[in-house]
């Protein structure tokens, strides 16, 4: 079909919307927002004629690798560390797919625009699509990895689980509750697809590869090449939004709301399977602080959110940058891992010690590391083999259970002490690329002083 043929198919789609004039519509999802009538154009036009013949031959490629992944006999060749890790994450993103897909009804009679509208109805086709491919993965893992236990009863576990069934959920419904532009649009599209997919559908299937396992990266950049879709659903739909003088505190408010909640949630998980799931220790591996500063702090935050600021929108500066901290100065990911650890009694998935290797690539991408976290590691090591003590979470190995926020859901994992506070700048961290995984140096090579990591204060 030739592009000039799909735009002018494109055209007559937006002929066949009309008003009904013989009722008075009725919002069956509200919203503070208002939006003017205006002309906001679909960049991709796409049309279901050149769309699912497209779709039909990613989903070939995907099911071609899946085949040629068991002919290949890559089963036994994956590592173990990462394959379990995916027991936990094959059993959250699929309801995360399937909610974004019902959110596409909400916005199609809040958001005035036929255009989009047509661009919505792909992108739910879109999510069902990515829940199913999603969902086969875990059905080829358990059929074909040596140890099926945890894939097999990830669903019922999801319900049950602590992590799982309450994080997950509170996360995935945040997309289809409340106020219609609030959650499909700002939560959603703006924010979780835009920001968090790089890591989430890029570097992680990175880091698949490296660990042997070929078949998630073939699912997942499929995946990912749908986003650029629905990223332009979202800038559209913002565009309109903006041109309102009255939405603007609005998007203020959302904005924040969304960021902090995808922070919390997104890289609590994608950051610990990247750096504990792996045992790729390669000195040149980018860290899962070097991954987001480049795809979320450079990309997302400097080139796409901060060019809005002269159209109206108010960007939570401070909570983007509260957010790299987190990761850099104050080891959320590393928290995190620590809290899964310690709760492995409560699991369906095994997590793997951390070996000298490990210790060793960490104190080197995160200097300071192994004076805070390595001794309950080697802790956690010991206690690995059975001896008649009890579990890890029941020792005395300088580790207090968390409480849970009640608004993310996630543990209250980062408290009132600082982690190698004095090594971020005055911008909330380090701005040069080296800088983003390690220390400033001298041009000796050594650490400065400024580097050393502090006593942590209770």
């Amino acid at each position: 079909m030739s592009r000039q043929s799909v735009a002018r198919a494109h055209q007559k789609i937006q002929e066949l919307s009309w008003e009904p004039a013989y009722h008075e519509p009725v919002s069956h999802y509200g919203t503070d927002y208002t939006f003017q009538k205006a002309k906001k154009k679909d960049p991709l036009k796409q049309v279901l004629r050149s769309y699912f013949p497209m779709q039909e031959e990613k989903d070939h490629r995907v099911y071609g690798a899946e085949d040629g992944a068991i002919r290949g006999n890559m089963f036994r060749q994956v590592q173990e560390r990462w394959l379990e890790w995916q027991k936990l994450f094959l059993s959250i993103i699929p309801l995360p797919e399937i909610s974004a897909a019902r959110a596409m009804p909400l916005l199609f009679r809040t958001v005035p625009n036929p255009e989009l509208h047509n661009g919505q109805a792909i992108q739910m086709i879109d999510e069902v699509r990515h829940s199913t491919i999603q969902q086969n993965l875990k059905r080829l893992y358990m059929n074909n990895y040596i140890d099926p236990a945890g894939f097999n009863s990830s669903l019922r576990n999801f319900q049950s689980d602590y992590c799982c069934g309450t994080i997950g959920r509170q996360f995935a419904e945040g997309f289809i509750t409340g106020d219609a532009i609030t959650a499909a649009s700002i939560y959603l599209t703006i924010v979780a697809e835009t920001a968090f997919t790089n890591t989430l559908f890029v570097a992680m299937p990175a880091e698949a590869a490296a660990n042997g396992d070929y078949l998630l990266p073939t699912v997942f950049h499929s995946v990912q090449s749908d986003e650029s879709r629905h990223i332009s659903n979202g800038y559209a739909t913002l565009l309109m939004a903006l041109s309102d003088e009255t939405n603007h505190q609005l998007l203020a408010r959302d904005l924040r709301y969304a960021w902090w909640n995808n922070h919390r949630v997104v890289d609590a998980a994608i950051g610990t399977f990247i750096e504990y799931g792996t045992k790729d220790r390669r000195k040149d591996r980018e860290s899962y602080a070097e991954m987001w500063r480049r795809w979320i702090y450079d990309d997302y935050y400097r080139s796409y959110l901060v060019p809005l600021e002269k159209y109206g929108l108010e960007i939570p500066h401070d909570l983007i940058e509260e957010a790299w901290n987190q990761i850099w100065n104050k080891g959320y990911v590393h928290e995190v891992a620590q809290f899964f650890a310690t709760g492995w009694l409560a699991n369906y998935w095994r997590i793997d010690a951390m070996t000298d290797k490990d210790f060793e690539w960490f104190e080197y991408k995160y200097p300071g590391w192994y004076d805070r976290y390595g001794k309950w590691w080697e802790n956690y090591n010991r206690l690995a083999t059975p001896n008649g003590h009890n579990p890890i979470v029941f020792e005395d190995v300088d580790y207090v259970y968390p409480h849970r926020c009640w608004t993310c859901m996630v543990p209250c994992l980062v408290r009132a002490r600082t982690w190698w506070s004095t090594r971020s700048t005055a911008s909330g961290g380090p701005t040069a690329t080296r800088n983003a995984g390690g220390p400033t140096r001298s041009r000796s090579g050594r650490r400065t002083r400024a580097d050393r990591p502090r006593t942590w204060a209770s």
